[in-house]
């Protein structure tokens, strides 16, 4: 069908070891190939960007203070990408990153898009270039979450560095779009009354 299943692994799956030779444990390992073969991202979805993208917008430095914990110690300032003119736009859009941060996938292609039609976007580096690597990351997962929930590493670099931005230049309001681990961020965000 031409459409992407995302990230494949290139290791053969480990083998099942079965002592019977039962449905359950032909099951069993049909399973474990599917898991092995499985990607994060669903049959359906696009495929990986083009690595030939060149993002039209710019990343600045936004002021926060503090924010990022384990991730980043306390946070004087934080890459932002930013596209759209902020003078023209009238509407703003925040765009946070999945786990692979803010140079991974479409993240600033769909930016750019948003920006295309008069948004005025921008998407901040919560992750503090702590960014997971998309060959290891089910590696590593369990022990990155942690320095990235919201309450503790991130609520601050939205409130204390996204949000003063916006209002510093003219924004009272804004959208939010978020993928995958930033759609999480989101929801957070809009059950915070300081948000």
């Amino acid at each position: 069908s031409g459409r992407s299943v995302g990230r494949q692994f290139s290791a053969p799956p480990p083998r099942l070891l079965c002592i019977e030779s039962s449905e359950s444990c032909r099951r069993s390992r049909l399973l474990q190939l599917a898991l092995h073969t499985m990607s994060c991202c669903p049959p359906d979805s696009w495929p990986a960007l083009d690595a030939g993208y060149a993002p039209l917008g710019t990343t600045i430095d936004v002021a926060t203070s503090g924010g990022g914990g384990d991730a980043g110690g306390d946070a004087a300032t934080m890459k932002v990408y930013v596209s759209g003119d902020s003078k023209a736009a009238k509407r703003a859009l925040v765009v946070l990153p999945d786990i692979f941060g803010i140079d991974s996938g479409r993240t600033k292609a769909m930016a750019d898009h948003f920006a295309a039609r008069g948004f005025y976007v921008l998407v901040p580096d919560v992750l503090l270039a702590d960014a997971m690597d998309p060959a290891t990351y089910t590696e590593h997962l369990a022990a990155w979450a942690p320095r990235h929930s919201y309450a503790k590493h991130v609520r601050a670099l939205l409130v204390d560095g996204v949000l003063p931005h916006l209002r510093e230049h003219g924004f009272g309001q804004f959208a939010a779009l978020g993928f995958c681990y930033g759609s999480w961020l989101i929801a957070r965000m809009a059950g915070d009354d300081e948000a």
